[in-house]
């Protein structure tokens, strides 16, 4: 469904296939996903151990997720994987005139998969990730992120534009021989990869 201004969309528009996301933090980063249908999302998260907080989440009481424990690929209800934040979907197979007016991230020009095909490899992914705890590989944030999670269900891509972004950003910062500005600037990936770690469930 094409969408002319917003890519917000609510659960009941959601088709089995579609590559819906959520911007976390005050737009900090997006968090995205592949929505397989029956209200299940499947995503993306860090791989390595959590990062000890004081707080908790309970277990949810729709799907049985575990948000202090679960990590790598998984599989949740919308819910979990929003979190109280707002949902969207990305689009596939725009015109380019259309993709120069939309905000950079949340539409592609290339074209996509068939939902089936998108949802059998999201879920063959997931249950692998079942067996070994590695079904995407290792998580990083610049490199392999749950954007590149999604846009290879997709596309066979693993492209991550937010993760572009930001590499964008340091590199300029460098060209321009300020020092304080690119260690400011790593230093904010760092802090955003740290929340990553210790959320779990709402990484990107």
């Amino acid at each position: 469904m094409m969408r002319l201004l917003s890519n917000r969309t609510s659960g009941e528009e959601l088709q089995p296939g579609d590559h819906i996301y959520s911007y976390i933090k005050g737009h900090t980063y997006s968090h995205h996903g592949i929505y397989v249908g029956e209200g299940w999302v499947i995503h993306y998260t860090a791989t390595a151990e959590p990062v000890t907080t004081s707080s908790t989440e309970p277990r949810c009481r729709s799907c049985g997720h575990e948000p202090n424990t679960k990590r790598g690929v998984l599989k949740t209800c919308v819910d979990c994987f929003l979190k109280g934040h707002g949902l969207l979907c990305f689009e596939y197979n725009v015109s380019l005139g259309r993709f120069n007016l939309k905000q950079k991230g949340t539409c592609s020009t290339e074209s996509c998969y068939p939902s089936d095909k998108t949802v059998r490899l999201a879920t063959e992914i997931f249950k692998k990730d079942e067996v070994d705890g590695r079904g995407f590989g290792e998580y990083n944030l610049l490199n392999n992120n749950c954007e590149n999670f999604a846009s290879y269900c997709k596309t066979g891509k693993r492209v991550s534009e937010q993760a572009a972004k930001a590499m964008a950003i340091l590199d300029a910062s460098t060209s321009r021989g300020n020092p304080f500005t690119a260690i400011s600037k790593t230093s904010l990936l760092l802090s955003v990869a740290a929340s990553l770690l210790s959320s779990k469930s709402s990484s990107s």
